[in-house]
């Protein structure tokens, strides 16, 4: 019996070459390498059975080119690969549940390795029997997936002063409600910026207004999409919204007595940490002293510089968070986070890092960095974020500090 697209009987499947026995503990050995956060089983899952599906879909297409064929007389590599999986899935399991155990998660059992092996041998079989059949259900599996990315929204908390920035004119007319709202005589304004749905930690605000003293937040939003989407699509809208907010607000305090002047502290996260970065070096380089402070959380990893000069910055990364550390360069060598980096929220066991397996494994941590509770990888608890700010009038500095006007 055969179906239409396939180039076997289904009723006698041949042993396949050892080569692809060998691409099954390959890809086993990558899929499976100890991850620093808990995943869901499903997760956990569709990470290796997709190394497989791409190893060895990889081999198979290396054995054409060289000419070989795709069958063996043997099955003994296959069932031996098969064997190390299932070790290797049980194994995870213990090492999942370590790390449950010590961030207060419930345990997995013996469907995790169901759910790990079950999956990936389907795929591999799939792709070596019915390889046809196969790229119609990858095909369709993307478009699928492409359909449910669909932006979401978000929205700054009501507290805040917020308003789309795409222009030094949106700026202004922003800056001048929290200049009509008697934003000059509060002790700091706080530049919070989004992330790119329009997203502003509210615990943040809260633990940095609490330590600062009276202060309105001012939020540019630069983007309507999903952080990602902004990010690779136009990284550089948050600080150009950033930069022209930190100029309208600057200018608007050239008319207030030095010693009455609010402090300008930035505030980002994600994506916005990289646009409160960037109005930090503008301010360095234009208004000389007129930030005294910069908190940035879950900086994407290789986006800023990694020692700052000027004005201070605090760095706060959770230590589990992928986003901190996943960058392209990941793949070559090991991730390091900028020298002023503060480590909070639940540490957990280290892993080694190796090439391209990190990098793998670091990807597939993104997918499920924001299901896990406040310090937990890239969900960050607002005390964290304010812990290394000082309180009021201590070490920002006195409103006294003054900044250099422009030349008119």
């Amino acid at each position: 019996m055969t179906i239409p697209g396939t180039d076997r009987a289904l009723s006698a499947p041949a042993p396949p070459h050892p080569a692809i026995a060998w691409a099954i503990v390959l890809a086993t050995g990558i899929g499976l390498w100890p991850s620093p956060l808990p995943r869901t089983p499903w997760l956990a899952g569709v990470v290796v059975a997709g190394c497989a599906a791409i190893v060895v879909g990889a081999t198979l297409v290396g054995l054409r080119l060289c000419h070989r064929s795709r069958s063996a007389t043997r099955w003994s590599p296959l069932v031996a690969a098969c064997t190390f999986l299932v070790i290797a899935a049980t194994a995870n399991m213990w090492w999942q549940n370590g790390i449950r155990g010590e961030l207060g998660y419930a345990p997995v059992g013996i469907e995790w390795v169901a759910l790990l092996v079950g999956p990936t041998a389907a795929v591999v079989a799939a792709i070596v029997w019915l390889p046809r059949l196969s790229a119609l259900a990858v095909a369709g599996a993307v478009s699928v997936a492409a359909g449910l990315l669909t932006p979401v929204s978000g929205s700054a908390s009501a507290s805040t002063l917020s308003a789309p920035v795409s222009s030094a004119r949106d700026a202004n007319t922003l800056v001048q409600q929290w200049v009509d709202a008697g934003g000059r005589g509060d002790d700091a304004v706080l530049i919070a910026v989004p992330t790119g749905s329009g997203w502003i930690d509210a615990g943040a605000v809260t633990a940095i207004g609490e330590r600062v003293g009276r202060m309105r937040t001012i939020t540019p939003r630069y983007a309507s999409s999903q952080s990602w989407r902004a990010f690779v699509t136009d990284r550089g809208a948050a600080g150009r919204a950033s930069v022209a907010v930190v100029a309208a607000v600057t200018a608007a305090l050239d008319s207030v007595p030095a010693q009455h002047r609010p402090r300008i502290i930035l505030y980002g996260q994600s994506l916005g940490a990289i646009g409160a970065e960037t109005a930090r070096v503008w301010a360095d380089d234009h208004r000389p002293g007129a930030v005294r402070a910069t908190v940035l959380s879950g900086v994407p990893a290789d986006t800023i510089a990694t020692r700052a000069h000027g004005s201070p910055r605090m760095v706060v990364a959770n230590a589990t968070d992928p986003v901190t550390t996943w960058s392209p360069a990941a793949i070559w060598r090991a991730p390091s986070r900028p020298s002023e980096t503060v480590t909070v929220g639940r540490p957990t066991r280290r892993v080694p890092w190796l090439p391209l397996v990190t990098f793998v494994q670091n990807s597939a941590d993104l997918l499920g960095s924001l299901d896990g509770p406040a310090g937990v990888g890239h969900r960050y608890s607002g005390p964290d974020q304010a812990h290394g700010l000082p309180e009021t009038d201590q070490t920002i500095g006195p409103r006294a500090a003054s900044y250099a006007a422009p030349t008119r």
